[in-house]
């Protein structure tokens, strides 16, 4: 029921830290100077009460690290938010990571609204040449508040199956068009899937 609400994770990280990864990407997006994190002196997360409580700044599994919004930004900062590194090994021994979530904090809004703008995100980044930006995201793509589009949706199996399963995305395509033109093909689900992939 939830893929019918429109809920599909643009970040492989906890929904609370989105809006706060998405917010950055935007910022990050306009100021390419802010990658490798080099330059940020510190930040401010500010969002729901709930939010608070995923504060951990030094995760020791990669698990860990999807529940801790100040490894989420601290990624985000140094890779782009959609880097698998983020929260991979990689990501979780970076130095350069480790130091910036040292200096992530967390804040609680004055004001959020309900579901499902529930999990908004204020981001301030302060950078050490004494500029500061502020950048808010009220609901992160994904969310039921903003779903995907089907070519998002597409878009997305695309980028993360190429390497592996470089055959999912056109199958998905071809059976979506045979559903829609009443002719769902008379495969197996085994043989359908062995598709995805290059074996032998």
């Amino acid at each position: 029921w939830t893929i019918c609400a429109g809920y599909h994770k643009m970040y492989a990280a906890c929904h609370h830290s989105h809006a706060a990864m998405e917010a950055l990407d935007e910022l990050r997006a306009g100021n390419p100077d802010l990658a490798g994190g080099e330059a940020v002196e510190h930040l401010l997360v500010e969002g729901s009460a709930m939010a608070l409580n995923f504060s951990n700044a030094d995760p020791k599994t990669t698990l860990a690290a999807k529940f801790s919004i100040p490894h989420a930004v601290a990624g985000t900062v140094v890779y782009g938010g959609d880097d698998p590194r983020i929260f991979g090994t990689a990501g979780l021994r970076d130095p350069r990571i480790a130091a910036l979530r040292a200096r992530v904090k967390l804040g609680q809004l004055p004001e959020v609204r309900p579901w499902p703008y529930n999990r908004p995100a204020k981001v301030t980044v302060a950078l050490r040449d004494g500029r500061s930006f502020a950048v808010t995201c009220e609901a992160a793509l994904g969310s039921p508040a903003r779903p995907f589009t089907a070519d998002q949706v597409l878009g997305k199996i695309r980028d993360l199956s190429k390497r592996d399963a470089p055959g999912l995305a056109p199958s998905i395509v071809a059976l979506r068009a045979a559903a829609e033109a009443g002719s769902v093909p008379d495969v197996s689900c085994r043989d359908w899937v062995r598709g995805f992939f290059s074996f032998p």
